[in-house]
């Protein structure tokens, strides 16, 4: 008789808690805290040097993906097109969809780099409305050149003041802070006000690629979400 789905997964989470408890027999409960105490963290991108290790390594992940050829997946253009193809807007799937995505997307940068310990910086618009200057620099990997919004330029207080971002958050219904609720992934139900607000209007503001669902070719991108995924946490 062939098996059930269930069956399959029980055999799994079987299989699963006997390895926990293992760890946990062994002595690996202290392994498990220290990796969770030493794990990567995203800090504010405005308290980074040009030259910081963070943004080093950002540079060289981006240089690594777009060295790789096209039949890579982890190559620079297909990344984006797994935005462009799956995303998730106008839903309650919007916040995890993202979050998953960030995550792997810095597993990849961790693993071209060797650095274990790198995290995507967040860019905090509502305390430094203006794209940050790294990404404007000549010849910098990190400056999409398509962006349209001059260097300086902050994004309008209506879309990312602190009395906007902080209504925002008082939210205590998911269903109208983290967009509506569906039933698949890419159906578009409603446009919570982060989603509406903040998110949107970041990307519009910028232009060029960040304006289109191929946006994470342009590294703002993936600063922009990690704020949103830090608002998702507050």
């Amino acid at each position: 008789m062939s098996e059930t789905v269930f069956e399959l997964g029980r055999r799994k989470l079987f299989a699963s808690v006997g390895a926990l408890g293992l760890v946990l027999a062994t002595g690996g409960c202290e392994q498990i805290l220290q990796a969770i105490a030493n794990r990567p963290t995203r800090r504010n991108i405005a308290n980074l040097a040009s030259n910081d290790p963070i943004l080093q390594t950002y540079r060289a992940a981006i240089s690594a993906m777009q060295a790789l050829p096209n039949s890579n997946q982890q190559n620079w253009t297909n990344q984006a097109l797994i935005h462009f193809n799956k995303c998730s807007h106008g839903n309650w799937f919007l916040l995890p969809w993202h979050r998953a995505y960030l995550l792997y997307f810095e597993r990849i940068c961790q693993k071209l780099t060797g650095d274990a310990k790198f995290a995507i910086p967040y860019w905090n618009w509502t305390d430094n409305p203006a794209v940050p200057d790294i990404f404007y620099a000549s010849g910098d990997v990190l400056n999409d050149t398509t962006k349209t919004l001059p260097q300086g330029m902050p994004i309008a207080s209506e879309f990312v003041s602190h009395s906007v971002l902080e209504g925002i958050l008082e939210e205590t219904n998911f269903q109208i802070f983290g967009s509506g609720k569906v039933t698949s992934q890419q159906a578009v139900d409603t446009y919570g006000p982060l989603e509406a607000t903040p998110h949107n209007n970041v990307h519009t503001s910028i232009g060029g690629d960040m304006a289109t669902f191929m946006s994470p070719l342009d590294p703002i991108f993936w600063t922009h979400h990690a704020m949103l995924d830090f608002c998702w946490v507050d």
